[in-house]
């Protein structure tokens, strides 16, 4: 588990650690690279994620499977709050934001490109709301690595 500062500097950090971990589980150098955008990807959506609050950190987990591996991006949440809320005591959204040129609010976080890139890197994908707001996805060795 890794804890960092949810600011985009800190992705290089969270990118390098996955991308050890694929290699000590024996993925591919392309299914390393496709962890490391993969990760750098979920990471800049959930860090540009608002409102953006002093203190958010983002939490990498990741666990060896039979498989590969499997991954947890966290953006935590407000620990002001301490009861899964924001300190004003609102639920977390997921939203994507954008300026005048569409309605993003009323458009799915699945409808986005980021989403689309994900899915096209990794073997599964889903969002998890524990402790915050995530992403949670696996990446498979391929038949003949790390056996």
């Amino acid at each position: 588990m890794l804890t960092a500062p949810a600011h985009a500097a800190s992705l290089q950090l969270i990118r390098t650690v996955a991308a050890s971990a694929g290699a000590r589980v024996g993925l591919s150098f392309d299914d390393i690279e496709d962890l490391r955008i993969a990760v750098t990807e979920a990471g800049s959506e959930l860090i540009d994620r608002k409102p953006r609050f002093p203190g958010r950190t983002v939490t990498l987990r990741i666990a060896e499977a039979s498989d590969g591996l499997r991954v947890v991006l966290t953006l935590d949440e407000d620990p002001a709050a301490g009861d899964g809320t924001r300190a004003g005591g609102t639920a977390p959204v997921m939203t994507n934001e954008v300026g005048p040129l569409g309605d993003a609010a009323e458009r799915s976080p699945e409808d986005s490109l980021a989403w689309q890139v994900l899915l096209a890197l990794v073997d599964d994908l889903r969002f998890v709301f524990e402790g915050g707001v995530g992403l949670a996805f696996s990446k498979h060795r391929q038949d003949g690595y790390g056996t």
